[in-house]
């Protein structure tokens, strides 16, 4: 029998202490607390953000929740797995401060799970309230067991599935849930005499988007955890990982990543990365017309011959970037650098990166975006260089014919801006445009479309509203992959309609009133929305692969797939406050048109990882 590296009861070491990370962004950002429970030896203080978890059994008893900084227990607590061996656990999330918060629990390991063989082979299963075991043994493959799989040990730590995450209100001292690990049972002799490295259950905690102001609730709706803008909250993050042999090691902190060439280190050594606030070096100026932060990065141990990459999330559509190594100024390379050390900014999705072989303070300057008058609207932007920001006041702009290459155009934040149909709806030439923040009104006559586009996108809090008329976003040519997060899109018919896509449309916490149909090619995303009735429709309707999570539907919308032979794929999502599965999905959706009768034999449906059974001939 194989020796084996670790012991089960290494598998969930206890988890004994708190990092705590707490930020408020300002400006056009949004304010937001986070506080974490890890394995190190702080104690929980992020002022009224504070979180417990706590276990059941441990060292009061096994009826009674212990804190995990005072058990001396593993989490799970066995030696040996084997085909269909079962832990059942149940943990408590208290809420110790004053906030309400929303919160995830996810495993973490300094080691890659993924290429545990075992991993593969252990099912988790995730019930968001206090179960207890039952007396005799489960079949997990009949509800509501199936409802509750999040799919294999590997799966969840990779990421690749919906993460396991809830919230408590103001008032809610604590929630439950009960995590159940199970050895598939026809696991085969491969998985004889194989360990899992350690790992840890981990609690994040962040303030929830619904904490009221003297003005509302919706001055944090859109916090995420990440400041959109480092310069006044800062990057703060540790993470570690360790070297495997003809790989290249990456370790994924928040907000930041760090990439090591294989071979840098010998296999198995533990790299440790680190970024925080550092003190801009003298001899760097930077004028009245700039803003600058310093990070602090550090790799350890230290290793001064390999090139090594940095991903840092500074904020979308800064302008006038320089980045300085120490003092000296970096080289602006290009995405698909692998030689030189200098950095790239993309300014449509935030990400610089830096490319170095040793790591002291990095300054990155940029220039303090300025407020356009809507009068001069067009000529500032048709002024933009790719990579540059306009900001533009309160009041409706007219654009120029032809948007400049990757240019973002942000709307006022005092105010509303508002953007004349016209101005995209024959803007056909592929670049890629990025707005945020702005309102776009209607065409006159016609189909009354909003927009109409070809080349790549990012859309950000933008407003599609064509009230009741006939419709809002409708007969977009996509050919690239486009982004929409935080939009509104309304219409009495068509709200949101891409005709052909042959990117990916990626469509996250957005807000849907009417028929909403992409097209047939690419891939559709959708992750966080809400999908209404209008006073005449309310469809999801695909002619590509589709991904639905955590969506919510109200009663009445439909979904169709027009006998295309596609995969759909749904998790975590409900409709009239009932979840979705595998055996109501048929009953939910009346689909009943002529042209969609047998979309469960034509098309591939998946809920929650369950195969929706074909119609019987």
């Amino acid at each position: 029998m194989k020796e084996k590296r670790v012991t089960k009861k290494a598998i969930f070491a206890s988890l004994l202490s708190v990092a705590v990370c707490t930020s408020m962004l300002i400006g056009t950002s949004y304010a937001w607390f986070t506080d974490s429970v890890t394995s190190s030896n702080n104690k929980i203080v992020a002022g009224t953000l504070k979180v417990d978890l706590q276990v059941k059994g441990g060292n009061t008893g096994y009826d009674k929740y212990t804190s995990i900084k005072e058990s001396s227990e593993p989490v799970f607590n066995y030696e040996l797995w084997e085909p269909g061996y079962t832990v059942w656990t149940n943990v408590k999330v208290v809420n110790e401060g004053s906030l309400a918060l929303k919160y995830t629990l996810r495993f973490v390991s300094d080691d890659d799970l993924t290429k545990a063989k075992l991993a593969d082979a252990i099912d988790v299963y995730y019930v968001p309230e206090d179960v207890a075991a039952p007396d005799s043994r489960p079949d997990f493959t009949t509800e509501p067991y199936v409802n509750y799989y999040k799919g294999t040990l590997a799966e969840v730590f990779s990421g690749t599935v919906d993460p396991i995450e809830d919230k408590l209100e103001e008032n809610q001292d604590a929630d439950y849930a009960t995590i159940v690990l199970k050895m598939k049972e026809k696991a085969g002799n491969e998985y004889q005499g194989e360990a899992l490295p350690a790992f840890d259950l981990q609690l994040i905690a962040m303030q929830a988007s619904y904490e009221e102001d003297t003005f509302g609730k919706d001055y944090d709706e859109k916090a995420n955890g990440i400041p959109d803008h480092p310069e006044w909250g800062g990057l703060n993050t540790k993470a570690s990982a360790k070297a495997v042999d003809g790989e290249d090691t990456v370790i994924n902190g928040v907000g930041a990543t760090l990439t090591i060439p294989a071979g840098a280190y010998d296999d198995g050594t533990a790299v440790a990365f680190e970024v925080k606030e550092g003190t801009t070096p003298g001899g760097i100026v930077i004028g009245d017309d700039n803003t600058a932060m310093t990070y602090d990065i550090s790799v350890t141990p230290e290793e001064t011959v390999s090139l090594k990459k940095v991903e840092l999330n500074i904020g979308k559509g800064k302008s006038g970037l320089v980045v300085y190594h120490e003092t000296t100024a970096m080289t602006k390379l290009t995405a698909d650098n692998t030689t030189a050390e200098g950095y790239f900014y993309n300014p449509a999705t935030g990400m610089l990166t830096i490319w170095s072989k040793t790591f002291s303070p990095f300054t990155i300057i940029t220039a303090k975006p300025t407020t356009v008058a809507v009068a001069d609207a067009v000529e500032a932007i048709e002024a933009a260089k790719s990579g540059d920001t306009v900001v533009l006041g309160e009041g409706t702009v007219a654009l120029p014919a032809n948007l400049p290459e990757n240019v973002l155009i942000k709307g006022s934040t005092s105010g509303e801006t508002k953007v004349d149909a016209g101005a995209l709806l024959s803007k056909t030439q592929p670049v890629s445009v990025n707005f945020e923040n702005v309102s776009f009104n209607p065409a006159t006559g016609g189909d009354g479309r909003i927009l109409n586009m070809k080349g790549e996108g990012t859309f950000t809090n933008c407003v599609f509203d064509n009230g009741n008329s006939w419709s809002s976003v409708y007969g977009v040519t996509q050919t690239g992959d486009v982004t929409f997060d935080g939009c509104t899109f309304k219409a009495n018919a068509y709200a949101c309609n891409f005709g052909t896509t042959s990117g990916t449309l990626l469509l996250k916490n957005c807000d849907f009133t009417g028929w909403n149909s992409w097209g047939d090619g690419g891939k559709i995303v959708i992750e966080d929305c809400k999908f209404h009735m209008s006073a005449s429709y309310g469809v999801i309707c695909s002619w590509a692969d589709i991904t639905i999570s955590n969506c919510e539907l109200d009663d009445g919308v439909q979904i169709y797939a027009h006998k295309v032979p596609k995969v759909w794929t749904i998790n975590n999502t409900t409709k009239n406050g009932v979840k979705i599965t595998a055996e109501n999905i048929k009953s939910m959706f009346d689909i009943t048109d002529s042209d969609v009768t047998d979309i469960w034999n034509i098309c591939e449906c998946y809920v929650d990882g369950v195969r929706v059974p074909a119609d019987e001939a």
